[in-house]
């Protein structure tokens, strides 16, 4: 049987981790699952629930669950998860996402032995609100076709191209990203993504196979967007990814310049509303 490690990522996760896990424990009937759980010093009972939500299941599990923030602390700990990921496979999760499909695992394990030239396989995703409910319309929704998405639309997409808690890639993608994306966090999903798809696109299957939360309030994506200071860095820090990718992926320079231009531009706009322009400074002088 096929040996998939699942990565969970959790932080004040109470309300969703009980749920995520056995999302993950349905996969078991398609292959071997190895569980590395990483808990960023969560403050509430997500581990205590996490672990309730494991127990009599048999489940291996690596844990690295912190006693000090690494986010808050600005310490990457990419690298300590994926040093602990075994088989042909990764499973990228975070604990407020959920599997939906039992045979989630089961179908991208299928199309990877239709696509071995590819690499990183993703799904649609469904929406869904902090209480639960499902929101109008699909995440990635790209037809009701699968295919193959090629590495300039995978660009292109600036992180957001495939929900991340859909993706299954293939372990030794990890032995190809620069040794410099480790220390940028928490936007690794988006090297990922293009180192994923880098060989032979990216598979995209038509199935909903994970709920994607939105608007939970704490959130990164709501906690960014709520303060523009912090707005401002995330756009220079997406901008300093970006470039370095740029450079070490030219044969496909040109598709990485309209992100560059976006970010730019936000960044710019943001900049304008508040007054402040510290950050745009340093923008500009990376991009010189």
């Amino acid at each position: 049987m096929t040996l998939v490690t699942a990565v969970l990522l959790t932080f004040n996760h109470e309300r969703f981790v009980e749920e995520a896990i056995r999302g993950i424990l349905r996969q078991s009937a398609a292959a071997e699952i190895l569980l590395v759980w990483h808990d960023d010093a969560s403050s509430d009972a997500t581990v205590k629930i996490g672990e309730r939500a494991l127990a009599g299941s048999g489940m291996r599990v690596e844990r690295i669950h912190r006693s000090h923030n690494r986010f808050s602390l600005g310490i990457p700990f990419a690298m300590d998860v994926y040093e602990l990921c075994e088989g042909d496979f990764i499973a990228l999760y975070e604990g407020d996402d959920v599997w939906l499909k039992d045979d989630k695992i089961a179908d991208q394990l299928s199309a990877f032995g239709e696509h071995p030239e590819s690499d990183i396989c993703f799904t649609r995703a469904a929406a869904i609100d902090a209480g639960g409910s499902w929101l109008p319309g699909l995440v990635a929704d790209y037809g009701e076709v699968g295919g193959i998405a090629a590495i300039e639309t995978v660009i292109a997409g600036d992180g957001g191209f495939m929900p991340t808690s859909s993706v299954l890639l293939r372990r030794d993608v990890v032995s190809r990203i620069p040794s410099w994306a480790f220390a940028f966090q928490p936007i690794n999903d988006y090297t990922a993504q293009v180192y994923g798809a880098l060989r032979g696109g990216a598979i995209y299957l038509p199935t909903v196979s994970t709920g994607y939360r939105v608007e939970h309030p704490g959130s990164w994506t709501v906690q960014t967007h709520s303060d523009p200071h912090r707005l401002m860095e995330h756009h220079l820090h997406v901008l300093r990814i970006v470039t370095r990718m740029r450079e070490n992926v030219p044969q496909h320079s040109q598709a990485f310049e309209p992100v560059i231009r976006n970010h730019l531009g936000n960044l710019m706009s943001v900049a304008h509303q508040v007054g402040h322009y510290d950050a745009l400074a340093r923008a500009l002088d990376l991009l010189r």
